[in-house]
């Protein structure tokens, strides 16, 4: 059968699938060259996240919450966005910043306040220990010094 004739029966409308005849022929080229095996070759290229450095950032993260990614960037040995990679999909954390607020609060600036720590007493109650886990905290002082 030839690169054409595959390409053509993966095409028709009884068949699900639909391939460029460019893949078609790349594979056709593949087969002829020896391969027979059907999963991707190595390749170099990024690596994955493996469990060594998402515990390393685990870790670092369990000793200073209010480690920034760039801190903990500096300690494990990997790039900003690696770090922030590992801990919002890998470690499902998020961060939660706090912010400057006047010292006398009126009561417009007291409700959004209550509203979100009734909440997070609402989540804490139902995750219990899991939702604290959750939170990372940063010290902005720590970064200008």
């Amino acid at each position: 059968m030839t690169p054409t004739d595959t390409w053509k029966f993966l095409n028709q409308k009884e068949c699900v699938h639909n391939c460029s005849r460019t893949l078609v022929f790349d594979w056709h080229k593949r087969f002829r060259e020896g391969q027979t095996e059907i999963t991707d070759s190595a390749r170099s290229g990024r690596p994955g996240n493996d469990q060594r450095s998402i515990q390393d950032v685990k870790d670092v993260i369990a000793k200073d919450r209010r480690k920034s990614i760039d801190d903990i960037a500096d300690s494990v040995g990997l790039c900003h966005g690696t770090i922030h990679k590992i801990v919002t999909k890998d470690l499902n954390m998020n961060k939660v910043c706090a912010r400057w607020v006047p010292r006398l609060l009126t009561d417009e600036n007291k409700a959004p306040r209550v509203d979100a720590s009734r909440e997070f007493l609402w989540r804490y109650d139902r995750n219990g220990e899991r939702f604290l886990r959750r939170i990372i905290t940063t010290d902005l002082l720590q970064k200008q010094n």
